[in-house]
């Protein structure tokens, strides 16, 4: 479904483009009747990246996804006409619409080596209510920060590549979901053991990380990793100290 989706909004591209070519060269009547198509093309165009972000986007950051989306959607065309315009008044009207047809062509085309994600529209959005196992005395200060994550894994030697495949996933799991940095490390005295270190800024923030944020589809992704560790990896938490 995902790609024949993909292939519906670069045919529509290319559609789009004739129309706009044919807009310097043909007569009226001709020209409507390929401009109807026109618009078919834009709404699909419209519903099919609309589809993308709203399959693609869990809940807690949605609205901010769908805001940004919107405002390079709309501001891409607000400055797309005053660049348009220009060149139609410089060089004429015929011209300018053949090249912004040839542009919307390789638009159309770049579907190709840039498709969807194959996963879009099957990712689990989810957030499953996490297991932190905290065996602390008092929660820390909300505001209390940064909080440093260590995740102590311990691998046999030929598992060691997959589970470095495995943390990238991981990895962009964790600094999509709230960490400011991250790095994935191992021994120098012993092979077998890695560590994730990561940063988020407060106490409150890593709260929302591991409640609010890191979806199904992010625990399936630390849960791979995790898998390939010989026991259960162990996590630690660090504020700075006096906090």
């Amino acid at each position: 479904m995902t790609r024949l989706c993909w292939a519906l909004l670069g045919a529509s591209a290319a559609v789009f483009g004739a129309a706009v070519f044919s807009a310097g060269y043909l007569t009226p009547i001709p020209l409507a009747i390929l401009l109807i198509l026109a618009g078919m093309a834009w709404i699909n165009t419209l519903s099919t990246l609309n589809s993308a972000m709203q399959l693609t986007l869990p809940e807690w950051v949605r609205a901010r996804g769908l805001a940004v989306y919107l405002m390079v959607l709309t501001g891409t065309q607000a400055l797309g006409s005053v660049l348009w315009g220009s060149l139609a008044t410089a060089f004429g009207y015929a011209p300018v619409l053949a090249g912004a047809a040839v542009v919307l062509l390789l638009v159309g085309a770049s579907v190709v080596p840039l498709p969807l994600l194959p996963g879009t529209g099957n990712l689990d959005r989810s957030v499953p209510a996490p297991e932190l196992g905290l065996e602390i005395e008092s929660e820390p200060n909300p505001g209390a920060g940064p909080v440093t994550i260590q995740v102590a894994y311990e691998l046999a030697p030929e598992e060691a590549p997959e589970f470095v495949e495995a943390m990238r996933e991981v990895k962009l799991s964790r600094l999509r979901t709230g960490a400011t940095n991250w790095e994935l490390v191992h021994s120098v005295t012993d092979s077998s053991q890695f560590r994730e270190v990561y940063d988020v800024p407060t106490w409150r923030e890593y709260m929302r990380q591991e409640h609010q944020r890191l979806t199904g589809a992010d625990r399936s992704n630390i849960a791979r990793a995790a898998g390939l560790a010989r026991e259960e990896p162990r996590t630690r938490w660090f504020l700075p100290a006096g906090a």
